[in-house]
């Protein structure tokens, strides 16, 4: 370990345009999961945050090194507030997708954004009527994450119930 090195504990400060990861990993089979990524202007976002994740927990390291500069280009669409929702509802989507594990669904959605939905739009509207534009598009973005959640769930659900591709050929007669 160099002088201004340390170990991060943290695998979600890893991403991105900060991250580089040893070629020997992918030599190895590892790979990005492609159910989540860049597809398309809809998908599911998140796809360093889950191989970092899924490292960590394979016992590999990260590090962070305060010297190292980045750069990340920003396009001026993305800085506009409707770019940034839609993100936010990919973020969620994202979410979703690398925390899935067995939870208690109704109609195919997290039982607790049925609680959690309609209280941030309630947050959503009280900003509006107040005219809070800070908190509205704060608001908005909290919202858009739990819809992007509600919407990969039911994806994620569809998924698990579609039959599986055969692997074996028969022959025909």
């Amino acid at each position: 370990m160099k002088d201004g090195e340390l170990p991060s504990e943290v695998v979600q400060t890893v991403y991105g345009p900060n991250m580089a990861i040893r070629a020997s990993i992918f030599a190895s089979g590892v790979r990005f999961d492609s159910s989540i990524g860049p597809n398309g202007s809809n998908y599911a976002m998140g796809s360093e945050t889950e191989l970092v994740m899924r490292l960590s927990r394979e016992g590999h390291r990260a590090w962070f090194v305060p010297e190292a500069v980045v750069a990340h280009l920003v396009r001026p669409e993305q800085l506009q507030k409707g770019w940034a929702l839609k993100r936010a509802t990919r973020w969620g989507r994202g979410i979703l997708r690398i925390s899935w594990c067995s939870q208690k669904l109704w109609l195919g959605i997290p039982r607790h954004l049925f609680r959690d939905i309609p209280k941030e739009t309630a947050s959503v509207l009280g900003a509006a009527i107040f005219f809070r534009q800070g908190a509205l598009l704060r608001a908005r973005w909290r919202f858009n994450v739990l819809w992007g959640m509600a919407i990969e769930s039911r994806l994620l659900v569809r998924e698990m119930k579609a039959p599986q591709p055969s692997s074996s050929l028969q022959d025909e007669p």
